[in-house]
């Protein structure tokens, strides 16, 4: 049996930035990548992604990955306080289980090929403004509360990269969390706000 060591926070404050009910249906979960001395977490619906890592001491024969469902991590009850501690993802061949003080909750990894997140994340940033909607940033603002554990809203730091390529959001203080938000292109009039048209998660 292997396992894999997360922490509540980290899986309740990606599971916000991953798609919810998406037809695309790898997206529906958060990537799970577990070397013998680090975990990343990666999640994303497209238009939103984000991406955390920690050091762990995992108890693996091999670099693994693989996608935790969105369902399994909202079954995960934690109170506050415990937020921070250490959880483990037990895998025995096809029994997947998180397991933490007391529970333990059975999971199938979703069967699915998670998008190229590395390609996503932009390597230069030309500081031209971008328009980016206000429900993707206000995720990312509730991720970095829990990541950081802070009491009041965590406003992410944006490095614009213009009106077609994504941008680049990090948290102050916090150096293990990167995200990327695609910048939606607003049309004159009534009418609603419409997503850029591109999209990574294809």
């Amino acid at each position: 049996m292997q396992k894999v060591i997360v922490t509540a926070a980290h899986l309740k404050a990606l599971v916000l930035l991953a798609a919810q009910q998406d037809v695309r249906y790898y997206l529906n979960g958060v990537l799970v990548e577990a070397t013998p001395f680090e975990t990343r977490l990666v999640a994303t619906d497209g238009h939103k992604l984000g991406l955390a890592r920690f050091a762990a001491e995992n108890e693996i024969t091999s670099d693994i990955s693989f996608i935790l469902p969105t369902s399994t991590i909202d079954s995960l009850k934690v109170a506050k306080r415990d937020m921070s501690a250490l959880l483990s993802i037990e895998i025995n061949g096809a029994d997947c289980a998180i397991v933490a003080v007391n529970t333990r909750i059975s999971f199938k990894p979703v069967d699915g090929k998670f998008p190229d997140y590395r390609r996503v994340i932009p390597r230069t940033l030309s500081g031209e403004a971008g328009n980016y909607m206000p429900s993707l940033l206000m995720a990312f603002q509730k991720c970095g509360q829990i990541l950081l554990g802070a009491t009041n809203p965590v406003a992410p730091r944006i490095e614009q990269n213009g009106e077609k390529d994504a941008a680049r959001l990090t948290f102050d203080g916090y150096d293990n969390f990167i995200g990327v938000c695609m910048p939606f292109a607003f049309k004159t009039g009534p009418k609603a706000p419409k997503p850029a048209d591109v999209s990574w998660a294809v």
